[in-house]
């Protein structure tokens, strides 16, 4: 009872589901640290919408990323093949990473007012199925939710081959529509709603090749689509983290060759925005502010 009682708080006052006190971290946070005078459009959609389409990566530096993971060892589970990293993809991926978006983390570094790290990659891809709706049994995250953690944590999304509705791609609810999302579906949790009547409200991030996109999948409603039985959608994901530190520091890769590396390994993202303990809470937040 106590669990729903603070699920209900969370969905009223801040219109997600994570825990209070990580909803109240990002308060102070915003209110302390997160520098609003910016100038980039990326961080205005990012901040406004929660969402924020990005650059398009060239065609020949996806078909690179396309030929390794051909080539990579694979795991299949519940309708999702993921792929293995050598270390030749590992450098075809961090090189398309600072080529392309160096100068937007930049950005993103003067909005949290701390450095940004990668804290996980994976490539994936995401398999049809007959799915049921609203159903326990989940492949993917395919139904609505938000993740809970705090709002310094971020994902950047890369298509990895052309994505349109028949490939199931990422739906979510923009945070301007988050409201009216609520009342419409008489949300309560990922498993009860009713998704009747909010097409309207609803993003749906089709593109083409090498489109990007920044989402933050702590303060959108958002789920991963269903391909059709016969399609699929191919997925390369970087989770993101601000964390502690001069936001002049662009060792973007830090945590790359750690015990619990990046490309095996999300350990580095809840260590920085999902503490388990309310102390560790006040920790990291000391830790931010001074």
């Amino acid at each position: 009872m106590l669990k729903a009682l603070k699920n209900d708080i969370s969905l009223s006052v801040f219109q997600n589901q994570n825990n209070i006190s990580y909803n109240l971290f990002n308060k102070i946070y915003k209110t302390l640290k997160t520098d609003f005078q910016y100038d980039s459009t990326t961080i205005k959609n990012f901040e406004k919408f929660g969402f924020s389409k990005s650059i398009t990566i060239p065609e020949s530096e996806i078909n690179l990323i396309n030929d390794k993971i051909n080539l990579s060892k694979k795991r299949y589970l519940k309708n999702v093949t993921n792929y293995e990293f050598d270390n030749d993809l590992k450098n075809l991926i961090k090189n398309l990473f600072i080529k392309n978006f160096r100068e937007v983390i930049k950005d993103f570094s003067k909005f949290y007012s701390s450095r940004i790290v990668v804290s996980h990659i994976k490539i994936f891809t995401n398999h049809g199925f007959d799915k049921v709706l609203v159903s326990k049994d989940q492949s993917f995250s395919e139904n609505y939710h938000t993740d809970n953690y705090y709002f310094t944590y971020f994902k950047l999304f890369i298509n990895l081959e052309d994505v349109n509705l028949k490939k199931g791609p990422l739906h979510f609810v923009p945070k301007s529509n988050t409201k009216n999302f609520l009342k419409i579906t008489n949300y309560k949790n990922r498993y009860s709603y009713n998704e009747n009547n909010v097409e309207n409200l609803i993003y749906k991030n089709i593109g083409k090749k090498g489109e990007s996109v920044f989402f933050n999948t702590t303060q959108c409603i958002h789920r991963a689509g269903v391909p059709d039985i016969d399609q699929s959608r191919t997925i390369l994901l970087f989770h993101l983290n601000a964390i502690p530190g001069n936001k002049q520091n662009l060792n973007f890769f830090e945590y790359e060759n750690s015990e619990s590396n990046i490309f095996l390994s999300d350990y580095w993202s809840k260590h920085y925005a999902k503490p388990i303990k309310f102390l560790d809470n006040l920790k990291l937040l000391k830790n931010f502010l001074f």
